[in-house]
């Protein structure tokens, strides 16, 4: 078992990303390195659909698409405002990731190889 490939059709197509394909290409590597490090990389063949959106929603959040979870609980528009919420980077990525990957026993598997107990 290994992690499956994100391609930007799975991602434009399936997904409904809306990031171009350059920005999707840039935001690849960081947002499949974040999913990575909560799930592992052993997918098992079942779980890849959902593997692949969480990578999907992780590239939205990587290419600073409006609405995607970035750790901020207000913005203003008008004079800039941003209002930051005290949750690390992990609890902020597996918020965005959550969804997609509850009940598939990935959440779990690897937060187990990073150390944390169940």
């Amino acid at each position: 078992m290994a992690a499956p490939e994100l391609t930007y059709e799975f991602y434009s197509e399936t997904h409904r990303g809306v990031l171009d394909e350059e920005a999707f290409e840039d935001a690849i590597p960081e947002a499949t390195a974040r999913v990575t490090a909560i799930t592992g990389d052993d997918i098992p063949e079942r779980c890849e659909a959902a593997w692949l959106h969480a990578c999907s929603a992780m590239c939205d959040v990587v290419g600073g698409v409006s609405g995607a979870h970035r750790g901020i609980s207000s913005e203003h528009v008008g004079g800039t405002t941003l209002v930051y919420t005290d949750e690390t980077a992990l609890e902020s990525d597996l918020r965005v990731v959550g969804p997609w990957l509850a009940g598939t026993g990935l959440l779990y598997a690897g937060l187990c190889r990073m150390g944390c107990r169940p």
